[in-house]
């Protein structure tokens, strides 16, 4: 693998934004969030009442499974849905974006 493409991949995997440039143009793409980022975003728990923040949304929509009473659910602020925090965590390391409205969080 070439020295570029290997620079490539593990900004990647690092979460960071890259600069591509294509054609003389310059562009950015949005990878992935840090760790410090995600942090900030609000997890609630459910407790045994299994009372939801919406009781419409009752399924993770990463996973496809049931929120049960004592999951842990992480909330995007700038749109305000919610998943499994650990499947929004490894999606947000991944994608800048929410996985449902595809919003991009303000800076």
């Amino acid at each position: 693998m070439c020295r570029g493409k290997r620079r490539e991949n593990e900004e990647r995997r690092q979460g960071r934004n890259m600069e591509l440039n294509i054609a003389g143009r310059s562009s950015v793409v949005v990878m992935g969030l840090d760790g410090a980022t995600i942090e900030k975003y609000p997890m609630t728990r459910i407790g045994d009442s299994g009372r939801l923040p919406d009781p419409n949304n009752n399924v993770c929509s990463i996973c496809l499974s049931d929120y049960q009473p004592e999951d842990t659910l992480r909330t995007i602020p700038d749109c305000n849905h919610y998943f499994h925090a650990q499947c929004i965590d490894g999606w947000l390391r991944m994608n800048a974006t929410c996985p449902l409205c595809r919003k991009l969080p303000h800076s």
